[in-house]
């Protein structure tokens, strides 16, 4: 009986499954027994080797481990999305039984399945995580130093109509940001600005994406709607909306294109600030040992309520950190150190050295930054005792 083209057709996929699948596999064991090592794709740094000491949860980390330092890291995941989309109509998860990274939307618009995760399997609770931000806001507070919070919403909780309604982790997500959104709306915590709202708010006004479509950040100008809100309640004399200067359409290879394994442009409007009258006088890292260089000190100079003056730090991360170019020439002094850099005596005594203290944090690790990071009693107390030895 000779074979129908429904059967060679199926014969022909199976090959070509199975050849793809060999190459995934063998190709980086080549690479390996060459000397090749990989690096990881996403915006982060490779995993650390694990401790001996981490009991049963030596072996997780050991697979992520490896999994960071795999030769030709990068195309396999490429391949491998590239099969989940084609041939499977699927959002790309790298390993037979992973899930996606990225949630793709409407309009194009991509998500980081973080925002799903955490939400749905948060660390701490979101109470918890307010009553520590609070104890934090008031005891820096009371030590005489100015602080202020940004939270910074989740891209799909400000573009929440653009996330996939079948998605399965919607419901636990949308009932998890709401109460989450409510809460902090209820805040007494010295110095909680409602980001979330104002940029609502200015989605609303000028309907406009304040986030970019293939990444998972805000914009320039949603941004900027933070970094004014900040600095006006600073020093508002050194906020002029006339210095927000149009850059015009460029280019940005998104973060969750990267993440997928399918690197691609996108475009968007880019704004920046010009502030002729302020100078900067040096921009230097603070501790070359510490991760990335993602630890910076500004000094600017500039007329009297210009910037904001004093000795500021920034306890930020990404959000932040691709924002640091508008917000730093609206400081005299600033430090900007990333939780990746996280050691709970030097936050503690960069604190303690400032002036006026923002701390930024993204909603999806609000909870777990809050009760394992900052909201550690350990850390609190640390905190305590070196903001009252400064006051002596």
């Amino acid at each position: 009986m000779l074979p129908t083209k429904k059967t060679v057709r199926d014969r022909s996929l199976r090959f070509l499954i199975c050849s793809v699948s060999a190459l995934i596999f063998f190709a980086p064991l080549m690479a390996l027994l060459a000397g090749k090592r990989g690096v990881p794709t996403e915006n982060r740094v490779a995993y650390s080797a694990p401790s001996l000491n981490t009991g049963w949860r030596y072996f997780a980390d050991l697979g992520l481990f490896a999994g960071d330092r795999i030769p030709l890291r990068p195309r396999a995941l490429t391949i491998d999305a590239w099969i989940d989309q084609n041939m499977f109509d699927e959002d790309p998860a790298f390993g037979g039984n992973a899930s996606p990274s990225v949630i793709h939307g409407s309009d194009g618009f991509l998500f980081l399945a973080e925002d799903f995760d955490n939400a749905c399997a948060p660390t701490g609770t979101i109470d918890g995580a307010i009553q520590r931000m609070e104890e934090i806001g008031q005891m820096i507070s009371e030590s005489g130093r100015r602080v202020v919070f940004v939270i910074p919403p989740n891209k799909s909780t400000i573009h929440r109509q653009l996330v996939p309604k079948d998605l399965a982790k919607f419901g636990c997500w949308s009932q998890f940001t709401t109460e989450l959104s409510e809460s902090l709306s209820k805040t007494k915590t010295e110095g909680f600005l409602p980001v979330r709202q104002l940029i609502d708010d200015e989605v609303a006004r000028t309907r406009n994406p304040l986030y970019l479509r293939k990444d998972s950040h805000w914009n320039s100008l949603g941004s900027l709607v933070a970094i004014k809100a900040v600095v006006k309640t600073l020093e508002p004399a050194a906020w002029d909306d006339g210095e927000i200067i149009p850059e015009g359409l460029g280019t940005y290879i998104g973060d969750l294109t990267v993440l997928e394994g399918l690197p691609s442009k996108d475009e968007a409007e880019f704004f920046g600030v010009l502030r002729p009258q302020v100078t900067q006088v040096s921009q230097v890292v603070l501790d070359q040992s510490l991760s990335l260089g993602l630890n910076l000190r500004f000094v600017n100079a500039g007329p009297k309520d210009s910037l904001v003056s004093g000795r500021s730090l920034l306890i930020l991360d990404s959000f932040g950190e691709i924002s640091l170019g508008r917000i730093s020439p609206y400081f005299e002094d600033l430090t900007a150190i990333h939780f990746a850099n996280w050691e709970p005596n030097l936050f503690a005594e960069l604190i303690a050295q400032a002036d006026n203290v923002w701390i930024m944090s993204v909603e999806r690790y609000f909870t777990w930054r809050f009760t394992e990071f900052l909201g550690d009693p350990t850390f609190l107390a640390l905190l305590e005792n070196k903001l009252n030895a400064m006051g002596d």
